[in-house]
C-alpha cells in the first residue's frame, strides 16, 4: 500500500520532468539553429591576417 503510492507519485514526477526536458530540448533546438545562422567567419580579419 505504502510502496504503491511511492510508485505512483515518482511516476507522476517522472513523467512532469520529461515533459520539461522535452519543452526545453525543442527551445534550446530552435535557439541553436537560429545562432547556427549568424556565426560566419569575418572576411576583414582574415585579410588582415594575411597582411
Amino acid at each position: 500500500k505504502y510502496d504503491g503510492g511511492r510508485v505512483t507519485g515518482y511516476s507522476e514526477d517522472i513523467d512532469t520532468l520529461l515533459v520539461f526536458a522535452g519543452l526545453f530540448s525543442a527551445i534550446l533546438s530552435a535557439f541553436v539553429v537560429q545562432t547556427y545562422q549568424l556565426l560566419q567567419p569575418d572576411n576583414l580579419d582574415a585579410t588582415n591576417r594575411l597582411l
